[in-house]
């Protein structure tokens, strides 16, 4: 499975990709710390599911968020911060799924 990570963070890409490394499947992931080089990447590679950070800024992360899922029908997990709200009109636009990073494991990923 080829994932592209979208986080600004290098710690919480690294946090996260030790969660999903834990399962012995194999499971691609690309990072891209901002959203030029995201939409760079998404251009040159097929992907199977995105992940966007919660630590993104809100105006950059509304902008791929939309764009995604305007231009995509792969699936989009936005990764919240512990009760970190999300703009209920953004969820209705977009389609993304929400997990919350400190619940975030192999099984739940899968699922999602």
């Amino acid at each position: 499975m080829h994932t592209l990570f979208i986080e600004e963070n290098a710690q919480d890409y690294l946090q996260i990709r030790r969660i999903l490394d834990e399962e012995k499947n194999p499971l691609n992931i690309d990072w891209a710390p901002n959203y030029e080089i995201a939409l760079k990447q998404i251009k040159k590679k097929r992907y199977d599911i995105y992940l966007v950070g919660y630590k993104a800024q809100q105006v950059q992360q509304r902008q791929i968020l939309t764009w995604l899922s305007k231009y995509t029908i792969i699936p989009i997990i936005l990764l919240t911060k512990h009760n970190e709200s999300v703009d209920p009109a953004l969820m209705e636009k977009t389609q993304v799924e929400v997990l919350p990073k400190e619940h975030l494991t192999w099984f739940l990923f899968r699922q999602t």
